[in-house]
């Protein structure tokens, strides 16, 4: 996407995080919202996605932001978070690529939306923040490009 104007969207900016996409494949959150911050209980800013997600859940999310960045197209997720308190919550998220600076960094923004509270997990310590521990639903948004071919990618689209 050539322009992002949050001007545009002020309802929505507590609900977004945007993501940065670093040249080892860590995805850094650059910037949370203040409902994802205070749902969480836990300032996402900083934190490395990659280091608090479960090793596999057969969904590559590097994978999928490098191929979201190539098509373009967007990627919609209902995943189940486990927040720092222990809370499991089903949450649902659009990501949209943003068009990077000359000579920077891959850039996304997410917009989340909390569905429901599904259980409270007291197997780990409190503190514990696991994102993306399970993945309900996954499928690539069209933007007006298409989507990418599901047979090369093992996912759904729409």
């Amino acid at each position: 996407m050539a322009e992002f104007d949050l001007l545009r969207i002020p309802s929505a900016l507590p609900d977004i995080t945007f993501w940065e996409l670093t040249d080892e494949g860590h995805i850094i959150c650059r910037m949370a919202g203040t409902a994802v911050t205070a749902r969480m209980k836990s300032d996402l800013t900083g934190v490395d996605l990659t280091k608090v997600m479960p090793p596999s859940k057969g969904i590559n999310i590097v994978e999928d932001l490098h191929t979201i960045l190539a098509h373009p197209c967007g990627v919609f997720q209902i995943v189940r978070n486990r927040h720092v308190t222990g809370k499991i919550a089903l949450l649902e998220t659009l990501i949209l690529p943003l068009k990077a600076d000359p000579g920077g960094r891959p850039r996304f923004v997410a917009v989340n939306h909390m569905i429901e509270t599904v259980s409270y997990d007291s197997d780990e310590p409190e503190g514990t923040l696991e994102l993306m521990r399970s993945i309900d639903e996954h499928r690539f948004v069209d933007l007006g490009w298409g989507v990418p071919p599901v047979q090369n990618l093992n996912h759904k689209s729409v």
